[in-house]
């Protein structure tokens, strides 16, 4: 396609889209996820050529067989560096084996504490320290004790000398071997913390340099709103950032640019408009599957009723029944292929892919059957007839994933496994009492955000209890692919009297469901009269207004207490279960 265009002075402006520089096309990652062989490496590259891309990202994935940064490794990325040069195209060094990128391969982490992320931690004055290593303590006054926590899995990204460390481990052997013959390095992923406040051994000294002032008296500040909490806030975060722009971010690039090599990547939820990624991404390509086989159903339909009111005689030949048979064959495999992949991965496009290639394939059988039967029997109008048949068939699968993927995108309830998964989990915890109001909102396949409303001990000191909720958040972070948020609910525990209120109560709320829960049970008793306050949990199905559920209850719990002058005062609400 060449597309001539005037512009001013005459001058003529061309741009042939078969022909593109290079440099403007799709760069894809390319993931390494095999046993690899120069060989193989060769003929892929070839294939991105053919296919019109401009160059590639060799990127280390799970899966690969070869030895990260081995004899072997390079072995390959020389292969795919020759031929791309020799092909125009642009080769980039992916910077880890997997990600998010810092830590080499398990080199730099594997040098010990110094280089493991860390997080700023608070307990009670008094609280049990047996469980810490003495030298992670930072500080401690009468009230708090304050020390880091540590991820072995991931690096200090603060520390200057780690991240030298890190291009001394991965980008000076990519540039010993290939010198500026490949285009550069794409980082994915570095990050400060997902998991609390991060920390570093350096910190106390970068804050002091930068505000002139001592951190350590304000550590507590950083958790709870006491002193002069804003403003230590915002110069403890800015002191991170900073840390990680210069330590990070600045030393790799100044280094590739001192190299002669490019540097690219992205951050963790990089984005401030989309702060929770880009997964939902995949959701509107489901969407767009849903729609083309929607309208090939349509163009079936179409061509289905043209050869019913002009019908022709369709020639049979081997070459025919060999091509329509192949055709099959493949179409079933990629159905098969991509069902599988679907179901592995949890991926809808995947599984809309699948519902394309077996529409396919169904039509494509269909043609077969209507040419082998009109050619034997001379019913021309076979193929038509059927033809209407398999587009109602694609049709309605087409709308199947239109109705599924816009369910995901609208915000569907979360699936019964993934909330018992949820609340067994949190349930396992010494010190939890009961959770309700859980929320889960799903951001693209396998990506979860979850709130929830976690009932303690009010008795238990609530720094006690805040380390526990800061505890099931971390491992839920770092176990599942869900980012968990809890809400501390204090509750009463070890009333005699509170206790058989709530007892009663719950048993009179099963009689309406058994799947109804009460939670945030209090008791508030005055001169003449005991109120109980608490809220109750329904479902969506429930056909009983919010008015009839109430008045159940109080009619209930005064058969129970005739003498007694005991008013419910609940609160209705409807929750996922």
């Amino acid at each position: 396609i060449i597309i001539y265009a005037a512009a001013c002075g005459g001058m003529e402006i061309v741009m042939d889209f078969k022909n593109v520089d290079k440099k403007y096309r799709p760069v894809p990652f390319w993931s390494w996820n095999e046993k690899l062989s120069p060989e193989e490496t060769r003929r892929q590259t070839a294939i991105m050529d053919e296919s019109g891309h401009g160059g590639y990202f060799m990127h280390a994935r799970g899966g690969l067989q070869t030895e990260y940064m081995s004899d072997e490794w390079f072995e390959n990325v020389s292969a795919a560096v020759d031929e791309s040069n020799k092909r125009g195209m642009h080769a980039w060094a992916y910077d880890e084996n997997g990600w998010p990128s810092g830590f080499g391969g398990g080199k730099v982490n594997g040098k010990g504490e110094k280089y493991w992320q860390k997080y700023l931690r608070i307990r009670p004055a008094d609280a049990d320290m047996s469980d810490i290593e003495p030298h992670r303590v930072i500080a401690k006054d009468e009230k708090f004790i304050f020390y880091y926590d540590v991820n072995p899995f991931y690096v200090d990204t603060l520390d200057g000398e780690v991240i030298a460390d890190f291009i001394e481990e991965i980008y000076v052997p990519y540039y010993e071997k290939y010198g500026s013959d490949f285009d550069g390095f794409f980082t994915d992923e570095p990050q400060i913390s997902r998991n609390g406040i991060p920390w570093s051994l350096k910190m106390l000294d970068e804050y002091r340099s930068a505000w002139g002032e001592d951190l350590t008296p304000s550590l507590a500040s950083l958790f709870l709103p006491v002193g002069n909490f804003e403003d230590v806030r915002v110069k403890f975060w800015k002191t991170c950032t900073d840390l990680f722009s210069k330590n990070y971010m600045k030393q790799i690039y100044d280094w590739c640019v001192s190299h002669g090599l490019g540097f690219t990547g992205h951050m963790v939820l990089d984005d401030k408009e989309h702060p929770y990624g880009h997964q939902r991404i995949e959701y509107v390509s489901s969407l767009i599957v849903g729609i083309i086989v929607v309208l090939l159903a349509f163009e079936v339909a179409t061509e289905a009723v043209n050869k019913i009111i002009s019908p022709s005689g369709a020639e049979l030949s081997i070459w025919t029944l060999v091509a329509l048979g192949a055709s099959i064959l493949i179409k079933l495999f990629m159905y098969v292929f991509n069902n599988k992949l679907g179901k592995t991965y949890n991926s809808e496009l995947l599984k809309a892919t699948a519902t394309d290639s077996l529409s396919d394939t169904i039509a494509t059988a269909v043609v077969l059957v209507s040419v082998v039967v009109a050619h034997f029997t001379g019913f021309v109008y076979l193929d038509g007839i059927m033809g209407i048949g398999v587009a109602v068939m694609i049709a309605l699968a087409g709308v199947r994933i239109l109705k599924e993927t816009l369910s995901l995108l609208l915000g569907e309830s979360p699936n019964k496994e993934l909330i018992q998964q949820i609340v067994s989990r949190i349930k396992k915890y010494p010190g939890i009492y009961g959770i309700h109001d859980l929320n889960v909102h799903n951001y693209g396949p396998n990506k979860y955000y979850a709130s929830v409303h976690c009932e303690v001990d009010s008795a238990v000191p609530i720094l006690e209890s805040h380390d526990l909720i800061d505890q099931i958040e971390r491992e839920f972070t770092e176990q599942t692919d869900i980012i968990l948020v809890i809400h501390l609910d204090p509750i009463v525990i070890g009333d005699p009297e509170l206790d058989t209120y709530r007892e009663q109560i719950a048993q009179i709320v099963a009689e309406i469901d058994e799947h109804f829960t009460i939670h945030d049970f209090r008791m508030v008793k005055g001169p003449t009269h005991t109120n109980l306050i608490f809220d109750v949990a329904t479902h969506f199905d429930t056909k009983m207004s919010d008015a009839e559920i109430v008045d159940y209850i109080q009619t209930g719990i005064a058969k129970l207490h005739p003498e007694t002058n005991v008013y419910v005062v609940p609160t209705v609400e409807k929750q996922i279960d």
